[in-house]
């Protein structure tokens, strides 16, 4: 075999190991998540590896690459000399109707034979020993299964045979297989299965395939490792396309091997229907070429094995950092909007109370013509049914010695008639004008309760049911006035006028000792109850037991809200934890393994960048210039060499948040990553190489030599456009400046160098940036958000407005960062130029301000600059003159803006 080959294999081992630690590395971050406790089963079902990925990975890097001869027996032990250079296996076969034996060729540093069983157990073969000193092994005694000698371990036995060879000891073994005679397909699959990553070769004797190999063929697509076959077909012929001589014809077997395996599936036909899947991985060779076939197919399936790998690994990472990002962005809501649903709560709750106490302080006068009004209309219904009334005293009156049933009833029975009566009228009353009352209530119910409930219902979701619910406690307030009755203990008042009248009543009608209590008499006493009645006394009452009902549901409503708070407050602590875990280990660490893995996927398709001439140095790495890559062309190459691991995972996140951003016009493209693990092998210091699109000038550059102001202005559009669409993604950049900015040869501008861009859910707080570019809030080490990308666009737009590179007056080169820091902090911001137009400066002035609440959205700012562009294009318009004008100005720096209308004044007076 080639040398090629053999530095093939070594890089593939390689790979391999790299991968593999990385795969181990996943597996111990996944367990610390699981241990850690702090995420639920349906999160960690999501994030964990799958059976299927974990097969494919181990599949390819804990296997030993294995060359797999099928097909013709005689012609794969020729190859095997072949390969190896010498001929330690016989050049020819006598017929053997009873089959050949299964040949492992691994390294050993001293040719030599054995038998083994099951990988693990020698066989004791005389003949073998004797054969160790000889060059090759013998056919009779070696290679035959000789099943009459009834030795049922030697014929089960597998040859193993080391030799010393480059190939095998780059890592190599070869196994040679014999056909379905010796050995079934089921053991075939278990051969193939167990430590092998198989690279096939099937070779085929003569100019067809015969029916044995169809049948194997058949059989072998079923076997789950297959993944593709190199034929070799040395005495066949490819199809012709058509003679060269009118002359010549044809052999009727040319292409027939290639039909066969067309009709068998293993080869595609040049143009395959759409929709019908295209058998890959499998190629048919003629002639003598076989060790270069051999060669190239070899290297093309570990490469795709390895790709294999490489992209699964990748999916797992970016599975698991997506989850854990969405995990970060619910977390960071929730420590958001519960503490404002808390508030939210407490405040509509406390002024629905007031406004309920309110009504009932001016429902006096209303309620008192309401209960006049439920009176009047219920009057004569009330009487008849109190006609119909039983007192619950009459069995009891029966059995007083001296009563007749049915008879008179005495002054004691009719006075608990009486007042059983009066419970009755008062009972209805109260029902009725409670009825009257809520139905002025349910309107203030609908339409300012709704929410209400449902933020406390979202709020007590995952609380304990034991606790008191606060939105029971809500609805309690409302039922305050269903509480409401009119009993003698809650009327006495009453109580006291209505016995007054009835002594009065029972003196003017002259009874005697008895009475019967009849129809008329209880018509006549309920009668004299309605009219006993004091309106003003009823409706003080009514409305004094609804306050007091309102204030016991107000004051159980807050004592529910104060244990609620408490619980979300210990929630929220853990909550807080668990977030800072999951920014501050979890994500950075999968976000290593992540560029690791992909980064070996890069390699693995487009091999190691170029390094050309380097056009750029920053405070982070070096900036290089690259022919291609990839298939693009040119390139620029961000090398940066981390010197911890804080570091490493800074890199690492700003690759995955890098990678993962959708390709949009206003962000710099970014093509993959390698890591140069040879960049310091003393130190152990390894270099990752981000290519990405490259580009003629940056901002800070184009400025220096000049740029006119309508084309500034086009800068500025794209420069918010590129933020409105990171945002979008839930991203913060961070370090919005003029040499992040990059220009193509149109001047339209890409945002670039996204080295501190994070999802605002997984921001520290952490100070970085560009001094001069950066927020107030920054500065303090306290939370921020997107709004520090605003607050840097303004300062940026303050340089495009200038058209150069000058600082502010008051950020003088000579102030140190601490000074301009105070002075940012105190709220000292670029002066204004004589030039600048006032749209310009407001919109500056807004995107500086020290509150970032107060700071437009990008959504905001964006039209109005078009506006700005749009009106200064119509100016532009009007008269030619003012274009050149521009061009002059704008090289001296001023912004032409301002002069637009003075010019065109000018041209039109």
């Amino acid at each position: 075999m080639s040398a090629a080959l053999v530095l093939e294999i070594k890089k593939h081992l390689q790979i391999c190991k790299l991968l593999r630690q990385n795969f181990r590395d996943t597996k111990l971050c996944l367990k610390d998540l699981v241990q850690s406790g702090n995420f639920d089963s349906e999160f960690l079902a999501q994030v964990g590896v799958l059976r299927s990925e974990d097969l494919c990975i181990t599949a390819t890097t804990e296997n030993t690459p294995t060359l797999i001869l099928l097909g013709d027996y005689a012609a794969s032990l020729a190859l095997v000399n072949a390969i190896v250079k010498r001929p330690i296996l016989p050049e020819t076969l006598p017929p053997s109707p009873i089959g050949w034996r299964l040949l492992r060729i691994s390294y050993g540093v001293r040719k030599g034979y054995s038998l083994s069983v099951a990988g693990n157990f020698e066989v004791i073969d005389g003949a073998l020993a004797r054969a160790a000193g000889r060059e090759s092994v013998p056919v009779h005694d070696n290679l035959l299964m000789n099943k009459e000698s009834g030795d049922t371990a030697s014929n089960e036995a597998v040859l193993e045979i080391s030799v010393d060879d480059e190939l095998m000891v780059s890592g190599w073994r070869i196994l040679v297989v014999p056909n379905q005679r010796t050995l079934t397909m089921e053991a075939s699959s278990k051969i193939f299965s167990e430590g092998t990553l198989p690279v096939f070769v099937y070779n085929i004797a003569g100019r067809t395939l015969s029916e044995e190999d169809t049948t194997y063929l058949s059989q072998l697509r079923t076997v789950p490792t297959h993944v593709s076959i190199l034929f070799l077909c040395p005495d066949g012929e490819p199809l012709s396309m058509g003679p060269d001589s009118p002359d010549v014809i044809p052999s009727q077997s040319a292409g027939e091997v290639h039909h066969q395996l067309l009709q068998l599936g293993y080869l595609a036909p040049p143009e395959t229907p759409e929709g019908q899947p295209r058998p890959t991985g499998c190629d048919l060779v003629y002639g003598d070429q076989q060790l270069p076939a051999i060669d190239s197919f070899a290297k093309m399936t570990l490469h795709s094995r390895l790709l294999e790998v490489g992209s699964c690994l990748f999916s797992i990472h970016e599975r698991i950092l997506k989850m854990l990002t969405t995990f970060a962005f619910d977390v960071a809501r929730d420590l958001c909007i519960t503490p404002k649903r808390l508030i939210y709560v407490r405040e509509k709750e406390t002024s629905l109370f007031e406004d309920l106490n309110g009504v009932a302080n001016m429902k006096q006068a209303e309620i008192e013509n309401i209960i006049q009004e439920t009176v009047a209309s219920i009057k004569e219904g009330l009487l008849d049914e109190v006609e119909n009334f039983s007192p619950s005293y009459s069995l009891s009156a029966e059995l007083v010695e001296g009563a007749v049933p049915g008879g008179p009833q005495s002054p004691k029975d009719q006075q608990l008639c009486a007042e059983e009566i009066r419970e009755v009228v008062l009972s209805k009353i109260s029902s009725a004008v409670v009825n009257r009352l809520m139905s002025s209530l349910n309107c203030l119910r609908e339409t300012v309760t709704g929410t209400l409930y449902r933020c406390l219902e979202g709020l007590e979701l995952t609380e304990d049911k034991s606790h008191p619910s606060a939105a029971n406690a809500l609805k309690r307030i409302f039922d305050a006035a269903y509480q409401i009755q009119l009993n003698p203990a809650t009327s006495s008042s009453i109580r006291h006028v209505f016995y007054e009248r009835l002594r009065q009543f029972v003196q003017s009608l002259h009874w005697s000792s008895s009475t019967t209590v009849n129809k008329e008499w209880k018509r006549e006493i309920a009668s004299e109850m309605i009219r006993s009645l004091s309106a003003s006394k009823l409706a003080k009452n009514i409305l004094g037991q609804f306050k007091l009902k309102l204030q016991q549901a107000h004051e159980h409503f807050l004592t529910s809200v104060r244990q609620l708070e408490q619980k979300h407050a210990e929630r929220l602590e853990k909550v807080e934890k668990v977030r800072l875990s999951v920014r501050r280990q979890y994500a950075p660490k999968m976000a290593k393994l992540a560029l690791e893995s992909a980064s070996t996927k890069d390699l693995i398709l487009h091999g190691q960048p170029k390094l050309g001439k380097e056009i750029g140095r920053g405070q982070y790495g070096v900036v290089f210039a690259c022919d291609s890559w990839a298939g693009f062309s040119p390139c620029a190459i961000k090398s940066i060499v981390p010197p911890d691991d804080s570091h490493w995972y800074d890199l690492s996140l700003e690759y995955f948040y890098t990678r993962c951003v959708p390709k949009h016009p206003r962000i710099i493209s970014f093509y993959g990553s390698v890591i140069d693990y040879g960049y310091n092998v003393h130190n152990e210091q390894a270099a990752v190489l981000f290519v990405m699109e490259r580009m003629p000038r940056d901002l800070h550059s184009a400025l220096k030599c000049g740029i006119p102001w309508i084309t500034r202005l086009q800068i500025a559009i794209d420069v918010i456009e590129g933020i409105r669409f990171l945002h979008s993604q839930g991203l913060v950049h961070r370090d919005i400046k003029l040499k992040n900015v990059l220009l193509d040869k149109t001047y339209r501008a890409k945002l670039t160098d996204l080295g501190f861009c994070k999802p605002q859910a997984l921001l520290s707080g952490s100070v970085v940036g560009t001094p001069i570019h950066m927020a107030p809030e920054i500065f303090t080490g306290q939370k921020y958000d997107h709004s520090v990308d605003i607050y840097a666009f303004g300062i940026l737009l303050w340089f495009l407005c200038t058209g150069s590179v000058k600082l502010p007056t008051a950020f003088e080169p000579s102030m140190s960062k601490d000074m301009l820091r105070s002075s940012v902090r105190k709220g000292i911001r670029p002066e204004r130029l004589p030039y600048f137009d006032e749209q310009c400066w407001n919109m500056m002035n807004a995107c500086w301000s020290s509150e970032p609440y107060l700071r437009p959205l990008p959504g905001h700012i964006e039209p109005k600059l078009r506006e700005i562009q749009h009106f200064y294009k119509q100016g532009c318009q009007i008269a030619r003159t003012i274009k050149e004008t521009e061009v002059v100005v704008g090289d001296s720096g001023g912004s032409p803006y301002c002069h637009l209308d003075f010019v065109n004044t000018v041209t039109n007076g």
